[in-house]
């Protein structure tokens, strides 16, 4: 497998997806073109050294599935032949999803056997990782073990074993499968509306916030009042080194110096801009972890009220949608375990959480590179209604994506989101020494500038945009390996006339 280069910074992705489903069978119809009675199964290797689809043990539990989602009266969708070649390239193969691919289940397969001391015994034991989706949403992880005890001759050792590893592999994927069918038969429509217009909450159990009645709004060039008070969450990753070292071969991310200076910058120069020391919080290198953000986040939606400003700023690699546990762009953060980690904070997690934020007005700085830069090494799988296409990589920063969700969104629809993304598509974002990250420090010069005077959106037009622009043209003729780099802007409600 060739090693993933993640170069410089790279884009975090937010994506807000929108649809409407048939119902399941039994189910009253939502609307839509997309039949909720169609399964894709895929099965997908989640190591280089994993089994492919052709090994005894997943074609096992691949039938079982297939026979069992029949009996559900479910159509099983399977790719064909050259969709599975790819698939079999192991973690280098991105599996996306349309927003009309219905129902879809991705499953891996981990397998081994432990001689039983003191005997002629071995215990086959196998299980199957599984995320279930409903377009691009996620709707449930499971896991499902199966173990067949089996006695060895050195005559049939070698049958024996494979065929212990197969029965064990049945037993699970009965297990999964009956899971499964139970989590799609409990969907209701509700529930699948829910999924298909909404981002979930992130924390189980956890209670949205109920909000008061939205005041009158502002005329929309009119300045909005100063907040009461105002937080930031300052998250950065400069030292690599411990990452590198879980994750090679597979991911080899370099340092990043200058998001040392952006996250030391920004937080000198927050104070003059309304925040209070206290109410500035630092997470770089080994303490930004997802949990650590999570924390933070969760301790802000306790004390912040409706009249409150929270910015949130990120200056780290990033890895493209298909990494994250929701399907959605992430930071690579210090514990960041590889693909498929199911503790990663991706971008649709963080917009869930900010959702549950009482502070009315939210601000995300995200100064990363565009992370197709990575997907382009990898053939995408993609997983739609008509079955699965295989194409190249295509993952773009969408800061109008990020704002749409967030105003799609109930909890975020009486609140004012703004979002700054360092460049567009096929971009890097650039470091600029010793000033830090190019768009960090061109923010933070146009912030200083306008002195509260001007909207985020009259610093963005004024001090960012073209500034950074020009500049990336100097710094690329130097590198020769860049173009240039065009920062964007969106937001929801009223973000743009947020003033620092």
């Amino acid at each position: 497998m060739k090693t993933i280069q993640i170069r410089r910074r790279q884009t975090l992705t937010l994506l807000g997806a929108g649809m409407a489903l048939p119902a399941l069978p039994g189910l009253a119809a939502i609307g839509g073109p997309v039949r909720t009675d169609l399964l894709t199964v895929l099965y997908r290797k989640e190591r280089v050294n994993a089994p492919s689809r052709l090994d005894p043990t997943v074609a096992a539990a691949t039938r079982v599935l297939e026979d069992a989602f029949i009996k559900q009266k479910l159509t099983v969708v399977q790719p064909d032949a050259r969709t599975y070649q790819l698939l079999d390239q192991g973690p280098a193969m991105l599996v996306t999803f349309a927003p009309d691919a219905g129902f879809s289940l991705v499953f891996s397969l981990y397998q081994n056997v432990r001689p039983r001391p003191g005997s002629d015994t071995v215990m086959a034991e196998v299980r199957l990782e599984a995320r279930v989706f409903v377009g691009r949403s996620i709707l449930a992880s499971e896991t499902a073990v199966g173990q067949m005890l089996a006695t060895l001759t050195p005559e049939t050792r070698e049958f024996g074993e494979r065929r212990a590893q197969e029965q064990a592999a049945e037993k699970a994927a009965a297990q999964l499968a009956t899971r499964i069918g139970t989590r799609l038969r409990g969907l209701t429509p509700q529930r699948l509306q829910e999924l298909l217009d909404e981002p979930p909450p992130l924390v189980a159990g956890a209670t949205p916030v109920v909000l008061p009645p939205e005041p009158a709004p502002a005329a929309p060039d009119q300045p909005m009042p100063p907040p009461r008070r105002c937080f930031a969450l300052l998250i950065g990753m400069s030292d690599y080194g411990p990452v590198r070292q879980r994750l090679r071969p597979h991911l080899d991310p370099g340092d990043l110096p200058g998001v040392a200076d952006d996250v030391a910058n920004m937080a000198k120069a927050l104070p003059g801009m309304g925040f209070d020391k206290g109410n500035i919080r630092t997470l770089v290198d080994a303490q930004a972890t997802s949990g650590a953000v999570r924390q933070q986040l969760m301790e802000l939606a306790a004390k912040t009220q409706e009249d409150d400003l929270v910015l949130i700023a990120i200056s780290a690699h990033g890895a493209p949608k298909e990494f994250g546990p929701s399907g959605f762009g992430l930071p690579v953060l210090a514990d960041f375990g590889g693909q498929g980690d199911a503790n990663a904070l991706d971008f649709w997690q963080l917009q869930s959480m900010t959702g549950n934020l009482p502070a009315r007005r939210i601000v995300l700085v995200v100064d990363t590179c565009h992370a197709g830069g990575v997907a382009r090494l990898m053939p995408s799988a993609v997983v739609t209604a008509q079955g699965v296409d295989v194409r190249s990589g295509n993952v773009s920063p969408e800061p109008e994506a990020m704002a749409r969700a967030a105003k799609a969104n109930a909890a975020l629809a009486t609140r004012h989101f703004a979002v700054l993304a360092a460049s567009q598509p096929e971009e890097l974002s650039l470091e600029d020494p010793p000033n830090g990250g190019l768009f960090t420090s061109r923010l933070l010069r146009g912030l200083a500038a306008s002195k509260g005077q001007l909207s985020l959106e009259q610093v963005f037009l004024e001090h960012v945009q073209k500034q950074v622009l020009e500049t990336s043209r100097v710094l690329c003729r130097k590198d020769g390996g860049c173009k240039v780099q065009t920062p964007m802007f969106a937001f929801a409600g009223r973000g743009n006339m947020i003033r620092l």
